[in-house]
């Protein structure tokens, strides 16, 4: 509010203090034509030089009153402030005043050598100063300057103006508070919701019916919430999942310890087969830790890992040569095609990812093809849009179109043996990477789960 009293008070003001110059302007101008008057007077002197160089008029006449010089530049005159027919001049003032003999300070300069003054007219729009000298020999120097006064212009109207100032000020205060209610109180309103949210714990949609941009600000807080009710749905769902795979090895490991506090004779066969349940209980509890804490660093970007410049095709060729040196794929065949294909990302990560896949490919391909023939394909080729696509393709049972969109669900698997985080992780990596995954492929004929990634830009040498 006071920054609109300020802007509409700020002219008033500026006019009122206008002529505080005035004293500073007439000093200048005077000494200028005195100056101009003392250096026309010598004998020889250049009187055009002079008028250009300080910017004054010069009229010269003889002892008898003819004119023998006047040079120099008419003032300019403007419209903006003047209006079209311009502002007063110099030399429109100069020319309804009488003849130079018959002027005062002419008089005095014959009697005393010398006469200079400043003063106002034109309804003070225009300071006019001068300067006149005698020579020696009777000739008369008559310097001027003027200077347009366009604020002085609005000075002489400064109590209409104040009038209209406090009209206008009136009107800005209103419609300054209009305004400021406009914008202020839908912000305060969102405040107000968005604090009672967070205080409370609720997610419930910001109700703010509004067709501008408060709207969309309120809409946009509204998918806020959704997407943390989401979360917040997922990591629920993740939680009870997480705790329903625990049960197991758990329980598993409860009933060994129910079983060692019988009391019962342990022989070597039964000491043995306590000790793989303990074994493979305690390591379906690692991997679970292990998937979890790697999903987890995933879903939040892989903040904090090492991203360097790598080839994919090379990191295609060295993990399928991993997988296919696992005895459980013996029987499966891998065919590797892939070309330079350069991206920014964490080595070790996108080698989980592709791992992932393999693995999953060959497994299904050894159980479709339990007496061989199985058969895995990786494929990496650069595409014209800057990206990079990887492929791993099987020849296994393929996906039922009913779980295409559950393949990526925490725990979703059709694997024997498999967590369920494998795929999740996958996903998760890629997305960390600006990526994206998808799946496809032909039920009863295979799978094939192809990549996209950003392309690394060009080295620098």
């Amino acid at each position: 509010m006071w920054v609109v009293i300020l802007v509409v008070a700020a002219p008033v003001a500026f006019v009122w203090t206008s002529s505080l110059t005035d004293a500073s302007v007439g000093w200048q101008m005077q000494r200028r034509v005195d100056r101009a008057a003392a250096l026309a007077i010598q004998p020889g002197a250049d009187l055009d030089w002079i008028a250009w160089q300080r910017g004054v008029r010069i009229r010269m006449v003889s002892p008898d009153g003819d004119s023998l010089a006047d040079v120099g530049k008419a003032a300019r005159t403007g419209s903006f402030f003047f209006g079209p027919d311009g502002g007063p001049s110099v030399v429109a003032w100069d020319a309804r005043q009488p003849p130079l003999a018959e002027r005062p300070e002419y008089t005095r300069a014959q009697l005393a050598g010398e006469a200079s003054g400043c003063l106002s007219t034109d309804q003070r729009q225009l300071l006019v100063c001068y300067a006149v000298r005698r020579a020696d020999d009777g000739r008369i120097v008559y310097t001027l300057d003027g200077s347009q006064r366009a604020i002085r212009a609005l000075y002489n109207v400064r109590y209409p103006l104040l009038k209209l100032v406090l009209f206008v000020a009136v009107l800005g205060v209103g419609l300054g508070w209009w305004l400021g209610w406009r914008m202020v109180h839908p912000v305060e309103v969102l405040r107000d919701a968005v604090t009672a949210r967070r205080l409370s714990g609720s997610l419930e949609p910001i109700e703010l019916n509004r067709a501008d941009e408060f709207g969309d600000l309120a809409d946009a807080f509204n998918a806020l919430l959704d997407a943390i009710r989401s979360r917040d749905a997922s990591n629920e769902a993740f939680a009870a999942d997480l705790v329903h795979e625990l049960k197991n090895p758990i329980a598993a490991i409860a009933a060994v310890a129910d079983s060692l506090e019988s009391g019962r004779p342990i022989d070597e066969r039964r000491a043995a087969r306590l000790s793989r349940a303990l074994r493979t209980s305690g390591d379906r509890l690692e991997s679970l830790a292990n998937q979890f804490l790697d999903l987890a660093r995933a879903e939040a970007g892989l903040r904090g890992a090492e991203r360097e410049r790598l080839d994919l095709a090379a990191l295609a060729r060295g993990t399928s040569a991993a997988i296919a040196a696992d005895p459980r794929f013996a029987a499966v065949h891998f065919e590797v095609t892939a070309e330079t294909a350069h991206v920014q990302g964490a080595a070790e990560r996108l080698e989980t990812a592709l791992r992932n896949l393999l693995d999953n490919a060959a497994s299904f391909s050894a159980e479709h093809h339990p007496t061989g023939g199985g058969t895995v394909t990786v494929t990496v080729a650069a595409e014209a849009d800057q990206t990079v696509r990887l492929e791993v393709a099987d020849n296994g049972p393929g996906i039922a179109p009913a779980d295409l969109g559950r393949l990526f669900d925490r725990f979703f698997s059709r694997r024997k043996g498999g967590t369920g985080l494998g795929l999740a992780l996958t996903r998760a990596i890629v997305l960390a990477h600006g990526g994206r995954i998808e799946a496809g492929g032909v039920e009863g004929e295979g799978a094939a789960f192809s990549i996209w990634l950003p392309g690394a830009p060009p080295e620098e040498h």
